[in-house]
């Protein structure tokens, strides 16, 4: 091959370069923002995902909400707000206390904690599904309040931790939305479109959470409150992320194996996580364990097998030295 037609076949793939590179370029560019756009929605949200408004002294329905959850099978979540503009009702009359009523986007499972406490402005859900439950994906609505507001003015309800676990305890990437609620006379009427909830008599209660004394209404789950659906306004977020762990990871670990036979509304003692009973009695001074107190089986646990090691090593040690004597006879 000559000088020049190397010359012309390099001018040529230059030339094909040229041509190319722009669109391939745009290509690489669109490539990265669909994957980074995609990587983003990944990423669940959980908490009163859309501002709202109400009327003062007008009984709503409050929706604490998932989206772009993927696995999910047990959460944790926690949500402040200020008790003077809120009246709740009840939603599980048969518990102490004020409870939430249960969305329907997990199936009913079990409970370590489902209270409003009055006292701390605070909405406190541990709560996962059981065997043979399958892991749900997708939106849906975890916990609906009602609510009647007290006074005009503008509030919120503010997720201060939000945990999810998957089957088999491992944590899932999720960040916690606050929402804003303004109250005020001229906010649009709402229509009575119920969302629907669990029916709490097929929850399992782990119960360990006594709640302070509090008046509440109570309220009968067949009878309809209207919902809010009134458009949004700008939605405020703050973004901690959280992976499950502790009570919530094991908690869904074992409801994973759990069946519905053992008992509904009831779980013995035995069935509960040691990690889920140890934050019960961190969570607060309203907290209560089951069964006796008791230094528990670790130590003994750690006692018999220092024992078992030290055994081991005298037997090990014994061995060595009736092989050694022999040799040192030959020698």
């Amino acid at each position: 091959m000559s000088k020049k037609e190397k010359t012309t076949k390099m001018e040529l793939f230059q030339k094909f370069i040229r041509r190319i590179r722009t669109p391939f370029l745009l290509t690489l560019i669109i490539f990265f923002l669909l994957t980074s756009e995609g990587s983003a929605q990944a990423i669940a949200r959980a908490g009163l995902l859309e501002d709202i408004q109400v009327r003062p002294g007008v009984a709503v329905e409050i929706p604490i909400d998932i989206e772009d959850v993927v696995d999910l099978y047990g959460i944790e979540i926690e949500l402040e707000f200020d008790p003077t503009f809120w009246e709740f009702e009840d939603a599980d009359p048969r518990r102490e206390g004020i409870q939430p009523a249960i969305g329907t986007f997990l199936d009913p499972g079990m409970t370590l904690f489902s209270i409003i406490d009055m006292e701390e402005g605070r909405i406190h859900l541990v709560m996962s599904q059981v065997n043979p439950s399958e892991a749900k994906s997708g939106d849906g609505n975890i916990l609906v309040l009602y609510a009647s507001a007290l006074k005009t003015g503008v509030t919120s309800f503010e997720v201060t931790k939000v945990e999810l676990s998957t089957r088999d305890g491992i944590g899932i990437e999720v960040e916690g939305v606050d929402g804003e609620v303004t109250i005020e006379n001229e906010a649009p009427l709402v229509t009575a479109t119920s969302i629907p909830v669990v029916d709490p008599t097929q929850i399992i209660i782990i119960p360990t959470y006594s709640p302070p004394t509090a008046t509440a209404t109570s309220r009968a789950t067949s009878t309809p409150r209207p919902a809010n659906t009134s458009q949004p306004t700008a939605m405020n977020t703050n973004v901690p992320t959280a992976t499950a762990t502790s009570a919530l990871s094991e908690t869904a670990a074992i409801a994973s194996t759990a069946t519905p036979a053992e008992g509904v509304g009831q779980v013995k003692p035995s069935d509960i996580p040691p990690a889920a009973q140890t934050e019960a009695e961190e969570s607060g001074t309203q907290g209560r364990v089951l069964g006796k107190d008791s230094p528990g089986q670790l130590p003994w646990v750690i006692a018999g097998g220092a024992v078992l090691v030290i055994i081991a090593g005298v037997v090990v040690y014994t061995r060595r030295k009736k092989v050694e004597q022999p040799e040192q006879s030959d020698h």
